[in-house]
This record gives C-alpha cells, structure tokens and sequence, in this order.
C-alpha cells in the first residue's frame, strides 16, 4: 500500500519536437524528490481521508436511527407472551443467584482475614 507522493505521481504527457520537425509524446519524470516527512504527511492525510469516506459509508450502510431500533425491538415483545415472561424470570433468578453467591464469598474472605488476624494476635506474646 504505496503512498502516491510526487515520485510516485503519474508522469505528465510531454510533446517534443524532434530536428525534423516531428512531434514525439514522452512522459516526464517528476523533478521533486519527497522527503520522509513529505511522505509521513501524505500518508498520514490519505489515512484520514479514508477513515472518514469508511466512517459515512458505515453511517449511509445503517440508515436507521438508534433509537428507531430500539422502538422495533419494543414492539416485537409482547409483555403477555407467557414464554416470554418465564424467560424473564428465569434470567432474574440467575442473575440474582450469581448476586448472592458473590456476596457470600466476599463474607467468607473477610471471615478467614478475621479469623488469621485474631490466630496471629493469639500467638504473639
């Protein structure tokens, strides 16, 4: 993935006259020479550029709204929908059984800190 900086740049079409009198088409070379800070530069706009064609391309491939999806999705549910609603309660239980198990745990860590602070209190003269 080359950057197109003035060395790389198409070469100009160029006519010249031969001693005869003839045209003859040449190309030209580009006389700049680009420096590394040239090219830095160059490919540090080309990236830009097209970071923001794939950016609106994305915007233009969506189309719709966050909020338009979110009305979709609402009016998918039927909050009456008895499989829905056992699905619901089922993710309720889980959630706060991972809850509860979570904070059991934290009680028995601070229980063993407790009880090894009270052992080496014990033991020290």
């Amino acid at each position: 993935m080359g950057c197109n900086v003035s060395k790389d740049v198409q070469v100009e079409e160029q006519q010249e006259k031969t001693e005869d009198g003839q045209v003859q088409e040449g190309k030209k070379q580009a006389d700049h020479v680009s420096t590394p800070e040239e090219e830095k530069a160059a490919t540090k706009i080309q990236s830009s550029f097209r970071g923001y064609k794939a950016r609106k391309e994305v915007k233009r491939m969506k189309g719709n709204s966050p909020q338009k999806k979110n009305n979709e999705h609402q009016q998918s549910f039927d909050p009456n929908d008895p499989d829905l609603s056992k699905a619901a309660t089922k993710i309720q239980a889980s959630f706060r059984g991972h809850k509860v198990r979570k904070e059991i745990k934290s009680q028995n860590e601070l229980k063993k800190v407790e009880n090894t602070e009270e052992r080496n209190d014990q033991s020290s003269p």
